[in-house]
């Protein structure tokens, strides 16, 4: 039987090992402020989001 993938497990092993952090910008954990930071840090590094039309 296949392993189920615990995400937010893999997610805070990832961040307390590695230092990295995955999150998405649209985490209703976050409030505005901490998403607009985070938008503006993932800009900065990677470019503006691709926005599908239609």
């Amino acid at each position: 039987m296949p392993q189920t993938l615990d995400l937010d497990r893999l997610k805070r092993e990832g961040w307390r090992q590695q230092g990295l952090l995955v999150v998405s910008a649209e985490d209703s954990r976050l409030d505005w402020v901490e998403r607009q930071l985070l938008n503006q840090i993932a800009e900065r590094l990677y470019g503006k989001r691709e926005h599908a039309h239609g």
